[in-house]
């Protein structure tokens, strides 16, 4: 499934995501309204708080990825990995290196960013991030960068709360995404959260009262859109 807002857009024209500044006048309107306290709808705000568990594996992997360089320049003494590295070829190492520092940029993301300094730039910047669920739409604001979706393609949405069983015992859920009429794999996430098998958790959350509301209020819109007459 595509949950991820960007990519979705992507796959669907009817949703809006980009710039604020770039996004269509209704919608730099409806965000304007938003700050404005004038919209309709309610605003949902996420919390800042850092989650302990998430924040300490991210950090436990970067430094096993700053490590990593260190560990290989005391392993290349060795004879027979040397001989293996030479015989791996340049197009190989080449490939090999470039996969390390992906790697090492995605885990440095979460370890730094939204392990670290995410919490205290979102309650710096509190009136920039919220999700706005009104009779015009769901509209998500990410800072400088936006997210709309019309009533008009919503088909419902998928809530998760709790804790699920997985191959490593239970862990938790907390996400929610709009479902579709069109159906397949596009489910744009109102709230990624987290969810099982993901270490490296959002850090747009929302506690599970607000998130139960959300959901309450895109099954209503969902169902009168539905019902009304194109």
């Amino acid at each position: 499934m595509i949950s991820n807002p960007y990519l979705a857009s992507l796959f669907d024209d009817r949703i809006v995501h980009g710039a604020l500044t770039g996004v269509p006048v209704a919608v730099r309107d409806l965000a304007a309204r938003v700050a404005a306290g004038t919209a309709p709808g309610p605003v949902f705000r996420p919390t800042a708080e850092l989650e302990w568990v998430p924040a300490v594996i991210s950090w436990i992997c970067l430094a096993a990825l700053v490590l990593l360089p260190l560990w290989m320049l005391v392993l290349s003494s060795n004879a027979s990995l040397k001989a293996s590295l030479q015989g791996a070829g340049t197009p190989t190492l080449v490939l090999g290196g470039l996969g390390l520092v992906l790697a090492f940029a995605w885990v440095a993301y979460y370890a730094l960013w939204i392990n670290l300094l995410a919490p205290g730039h979102l309650r710096r910047h509190a009136a920039e991030y919220y999700v706005y669920l009104g009779p015009e739409g769901a509209l998500r604001r990410d800072g400088g960068t936006v997210t709309y979706v019309p009533w008009t393609i919503v088909a419902g949405s998928d809530l998760a709360l709790g804790r699920v069983a997985t191959s490593d015992g239970m862990e938790p859920v907390r996400s929610l995404d709009l479902r579709l009429d069109r159906g397949g794999f596009v489910t744009p996430a109102l709230v990624k959260g987290y969810g099982p098998g993901v270490f490296f958790q959002d850090w747009f959350l929302f506690s599970e009262d607000q998130l139960r509301e959300m959901a309450g209020l895109v099954e209503r819109y969902a169902g009168a859109t539905a019902r009304s007459p194109r």
